[in-house]
């Protein structure tokens, strides 16, 4: 019996399903030839694929129900229970977590609206981090936020790109805010600590790092934009 081999990814970063192992074709109406060289060539799972997302790591993560974006939570922080799918206007997800403490807090907000297909359609850094940050009200942001620093990063999947700010809060408070727009969706992450507490910051970091937006078919999004959870096996 062959030895099996991990099952190929999705040029999205997700796991598709597992190919039919090799000794299924035994039963098939085959030639020995036929049968021979499909057993040679090599499992699909060994073959390069460019662009690939780093495969999500850690305890607690959370996925939107139209695997549009996830995110890994740091060790021991808690995601809130109503995080999901929000019915409101414009509005598709809303998520929340929080240190064991509660000293540090993340939102995750989605809005569907004329955003265009990538961050150039949306603006510049600091004008579209502005924008982004005004378009619902109950985002964890007061007028003393002050945005320290803002550039476009790349995304770990091939050709998507994020803007990232750190901001500072009063003297207390910072942390980080990362947009990206896909497919008319704005989708923002914002995530802040005691300025004072090198442990959270780090894990700002690494909460900021793993969150990703990823392109979803328009079987998928048409269902999802009008308010429903994609019925199964439509998103992928």
């Amino acid at each position: 019996m062959l030895p099996s081999s991990p099952p190929p990814l999705h040029p999205s970063g997700r796991t598709s399903a597992p190919a039919p192992a090799a000794h299924c074709l035994v039963g098939a109406s085959l030639s020995r030839g036929l049968l021979l060289r499909a057993l040679l060539l090599p499992p699909a799972a060994l073959l390069p694929l460019p662009g690939l997302a780093a495969p999500t790591v850690g305890m607690v993560g959370f996925q939107a129900d139209d695997k549009s974006f996830d995110f890994t939570l740091p060790d021991g922080w808690r995601l809130s229970p109503d995080s999901g799918r929000v019915h409101e206007a414009s509005a598709l997800f809303a998520a929340s977590a929080s240190s064991p403490q509660g000293a540090a807090s993340a939102q995750v907000l989605v809005d569907l609206g004329k955003y265009g297909n990538n961050l150039d359609e949306f603006g510049p850094p600091q004008r579209a981090l502005t924008k982004a940050l005004g378009v619902r009200s109950q985002a964890p942001l007061a007028s003393d936020l002050e945005i320290l620093s803002s550039a476009k990063v790349s995304g770990r999947v091939r050709g998507s790109s994020y803007y990232l700010a750190h901001y500072r809060r009063g003297a207390a408070r910072s942390g980080l805010v990362k947009i990206g727009v896909a497919q008319n969706r704005l989708f923002r992450m914002i995530v802040e600590a005691p300025t004072d507490s090198t442990q959270l910051q780090t894990q700002v970091e690494e909460l900021i790092d793993s969150f990703q937006v990823f392109p979803i078919n328009f079987i998928c999004k048409g269902q999802s934009n009008a308010g429903s959870v994609p019925t199964a096996g439509s998103c992928y």
